[in-house]
């Protein structure tokens, strides 16, 4: 007779066994894979209603307001926070990489009017804590919520960056009662031949200030050359000289249109 152990399991439940542990494994790969998955997809979700709001959606928007892409990147940002080339010319994905360092570093405020109306947070974008850099963030730091070039001359202080960067809510304070004002809508508004309500307020606003007669008729809801005009003449009025005069309207810009005509 062949002696067999007591504690001895056959193959038939050894395989069994195994099998079942297989299983197991596989289902908790599987499972811990589309967890990790959910997780990006709503990291991603928050940054493609952030880009709606700062450039209308286009990752590769580059209309010359001195920011770049997607998520509206000023250069020095981009590649302070390790992006390589244009933002412009980089993919979604790389553009959403260099956006969580970003995130990192300064937080949701580097976007400050877009980072609210999407719901941005460091726990939603998927902050990369990995990033010590602190250089300041993205164009949103300097105006309210994409394109549109603001002065940016170095001979500023970083006070005086912080005062421009928080004047559209005091000019809002400030505004007329009879003028509707609104938050400064983002760069992706004033794209020649784009579409948008805040392109007829900004033309009434040029004209209140008196620049109306950059128009053949009155203000209406497309960005053209006639308005851009219209806002290089009213930026150099400010003083601005150089790229300062880009006929864009970026936070700055739009606060003092906003504000009442002297």
């Amino acid at each position: 007779m062949r002696y067999a152990p007591r504690h001895a399991i056959s193959s038939t439940r050894r395989t069994a066994r195994w099998a079942t542990t297989g299983l197991a494994t596989a289902a908790l790969t599987v499972g811990g894979g589309i967890a990790a998955t959910g997780t990006a997809h709503a990291d991603d979700s928050v940054w493609d209603r952030v880009a709606a709001c700062e450039s209308g959606g286009n990752w590769s928007i580059s209309t010359g307001n001195g920011y770049h892409g997607g998520l509206q990147f000023a250069p020095s940002t981009w590649r302070a926070y390790g992006g390589s080339g244009s933002a412009a010319g980089a993919s979604k994905s790389e553009q959403i990489r260099v956006a969580k360092r970003v995130l990192a570093g300064q937080g949701p405020g580097a976007w400050p009017v877009c980072s609210r109306k999407a719901g941005l947070t460091r726990g939603s974008g998927g902050a990369d804590s990995g990033s010590a850099t602190q250089a300041r963030a993205s164009r949103s730091t300097e105006r309210k919520a994409v394109s549109s070039s603001e002065p940016r001359s170095t001979k500023r202080s970083t006070s005086t960056k912080v005062a421009e960067q928080t004047a559209p809510k005091r000019a809002t304070k400030r505004a007329s009662s009879q003028t509707s004002v609104s938050s400064y809508p983002g760069a992706g508004a004033f794209v020649l031949g784009h579409r948008d309500p805040a392109v007829t307020l900004l033309g009434k606003r040029l004209q209140a200030h008196g620049f109306g007669s950059f128009y053949k008729v009155g203000a209406g809801p497309t960005f053209t050359s006639a308005d851009k005009a219209a806002v290089a003449a009213f930026q150099k009025s400010l003083g601005w000289t150089g790229s300062d005069v880009s006929g864009y309207p970026g936070p700055v810009t739009w606060a003092k249109l906003m504000a009442p005509a002297s």
